[in-house]
């Protein structure tokens, strides 16, 4: 899998820069980025301590293992469109065509994150 953007997030009075940077490394060795982007890290620091923990450290990438779940998302809505489940409470407020410019716009989507993790692993 590859990996787009990751943001690093840590939280707690008196981190060193040397630790958040410690463990950025760590996650650049761990992770696979697209060769046109190998930097894309953002690091967000909170000088102030949590609730209950001294430190913590969050992390979030996007990659191209949404794509999955989008295509689950499509399967789910043509099982459930192609039976008319539930399309009566739309109808009344918005014209029926608007599903297929819906499925339209996440067929693209699809598409983008297939194209863009082919370049990614070395495509382009």
């Amino acid at each position: 899998r590859i990996h787009f953007a990751c943001g690093v997030f840590v939280r707690g009075a008196g981190i060193p820069i040397s630790d958040v940077n410690a463990n950025v490394a760590r996650l650049q060795s761990e992770l696979r980025m697209p060769t046109w982007n190998p930097d894309g890290f953002k690091i967000g620091l909170c000088n102030v301590n949590g609730i209950e923990k001294r430190s913590s450290m969050l992390t979030l990438t996007n990659g191209d293992m949404i794509n999955g779940v989008f295509e689950s998302l499509k399967e789910r809505f043509h099982k459930l469109y192609r039976r008319k489940a539930n399309v009566h409470h739309y109808t009344q407020f918005c014209d029926v065509g608007i599903f297929d410019e819906a499925i339209g716009s996440l067929d693209g989507l699809i598409q983008e994150y297939k194209e863009v993790g082919t370049k990614g692993k070395g495509g382009g």
